[in-house]
């Protein structure tokens, strides 16, 4: 842009400088035919010079205009490409909020569907020591909840589960699930 923006500059001074060429000339051939008849040929030989200076001042106006739409052009590509980079960041924004929507939702379908440990199921005791699945440790959740967690995760972003061969308590679940889905979307 900076060469476009340059050249556009260098069209503008010799733009200016064929306008002061023609205005000279003009001056000289009112000077001229002051002094001497319009058909002497020092008066021919100004009315050339006028003419010469006349076009190449048309031609430098021309390269201005181009010069200047070049310029233009490239001042309006840096104008789309702020305008896109500006779109973009908005997009990005945009969906992140989404992502992060979803994983809310995600994670409180999980809560949701993850079922709630009995009284029963916290008493079950092997000599002594409380059951892994009962005891409510989070780095051991039961299989159940694993699995009603994977098929959330699945629904939520648009993959099917492939779980082994579903018990009672997961078929359960996945129908509970497919209730809840349908109660959200309505």
């Amino acid at each position: 842009m900076q060469a476009a923006e340059e050249t556009w500059r260098q069209a503008i001074e010799d733009e200016e400088a064929a306008s002061a060429a023609v205005v000279e000339a003009e001056r000289a051939l009112q000077q001229l035919l002051e002094h001497h008849l319009p058909t002497s040929p020092t008066v021919d030989n100004a009315e050339s010079e006028l003419d010469l200076r006349r076009s190449e001042y048309e031609c430098m106006q021309q390269a201005t205009d181009e010069a200047g739409a070049i310029f233009n052009l490239a001042q309006w590509e840096v104008v789309v490409a702020e305008h896109d980079h500006r779109r973009a960041e908005h997009e990005q924004s945009a969906q992140a909020v989404l992502q992060q929507s979803r994983a809310r939702q995600l994670h409180a379908s999980t809560i949701m569907v993850t079922p709630s440990h009995t009284s029963e199921q916290d008493e079950v005791r092997c000599d002594g020591v409380e059951d892994s699945s009962s005891s409510g440790n989070a780095r051991d959740p039961p299989t159940d909840s694993l699995m009603a967690m994977a098929i959330v995760a699945s629904q939520a972003f648009g993959v099917s589960p492939s779980p082994p061969a579903p018990s009672l308590t997961q078929t359960q679940m996945a129908g509970y699930l497919s209730e809840r889905e349908s109660e959200t979307k309505s």
